[in-house]
């Protein structure tokens, strides 16, 4: 599939809040870090032992990809209770069709994400990096009975 089926951030003529706001935050952490390595070091797996691919069949709608999404989630809070840290990454989507023909993954699946597992650095800048944040009042609809 095209790069730009995957792009968060791509070049759209308009964006909608929510997207700005995640493009912004991750312009701005890849500028503390140094945007090449960054991308480097997302390819190289952060140095982590394990590497969790998820994948959904192509045909499925918006409804498994979030049942994904939400399981994605359970698992990463039970590693952590575990006491191990994860990291999930979007960047190997962009190269998709790589990643599923090293895995030997069905031609039918696709890439939801990828999460690495380890232990996490504290003193890193990328685990002390902090976000602005939107108040919920913008970008959620709060209804009255």
């Amino acid at each position: 599939m095209p790069v730009a089926l995957y792009s968060l951030c791509g070049n759209w003529k308009k964006r909608d809040q929510m997207v700005e706001h995640v493009c912004d935050a991750q312009l701005q952490l890849y500028a503390k870090l140094g945007l090449a390595r960054q991308q480097l070091r997302n390819f190289q797996v952060f140095d982590e032992p394990i590497a969790l691919y998820f994948t959904v069949n192509k045909t499925m709608g918006i409804g498994p990809k979030m049942d994904s999404a939400v399981m994605i989630q359970n698992v990463m809070v039970a590693v952590k209770t575990r006491g191990l840290d994860t990291c999930p990454q979007a960047a190997w989507i962009q190269f998709h069709g790589i990643g599923m023909g090293v895995l030997n993954t069905p031609q039918d699946e696709e890439l939801v994400c990828t999460v690495r597992l380890g232990y996490a650095d504290p003193e890193h800048i990328v685990n002390n990096f902090i976000t602005l944040r939107i108040a919920v009042e913008e970008f959620a609809v709060f209804m009255d009975e």
